[in-house]
């Protein structure tokens, strides 16, 4: 943990997935990511953050300010993400109770203008997370339909 200050975002990001793909659960190691991502997350690219996202998902570990400043990054970069990475990230803040809403606006905005590039598991991820999120967006969910 000592050495998480050395690395860049990109690369705390790889930690955090890799941590959390083993299931391995240490708090401690946790709360060291979380600490050790925030100031360094505006240097993720598109994969990073949703990485990011993800890992903390299924750490089922929600980190307010990791959150804010991931929301913050993911909206400066939205355009460029690509539909398994838009389907990643909505489903992340759905389990982790993310609400910030202009980057649920954003993402709503992204899926919608790209849904016919969406394969079956983004929709299905996708269409879970937003029902299970309760956020209403009707064209949004006819174009899921």
């Amino acid at each position: 943990m000592r050495r998480l200050a050395e690395f860049m975002g990109p690369d705390i990001a790889s930690i955090a997935w890799s941590i959390a793909a083993c299931l391995f659960a240490n708090r401690p190691l946790r709360d060291a990511i979380s600490a050790a991502a925030r100031p360094r997350i505006s240097d993720c690219q598109i994969h990073g953050l949703s990485n990011t996202a993800w890992a903390f998902a299924n750490f089922v570990f929600q980190h307010e300010p990791l959150c804010e400043s991931i929301a913050s990054s993911s909206l400066r970069i939205l355009r460029q993400i690509e539909p398994p990475n838009i389907s990643g990230s909505v489903w992340a803040m759905a389990v982790l109770g993310f609400r910030d809403k202009p980057l649920r606006h954003a993402i709503a905005a992204a899926s919608l203008n790209r849904i016919s590039q969406f394969g079956a598991q983004a929709l299905a991820n996708t269409a879970w997370s937003w029902a299970f999120m309760d956020y209403q967006d009707r064209p949004l969910r006819q174009a899921i339909s």
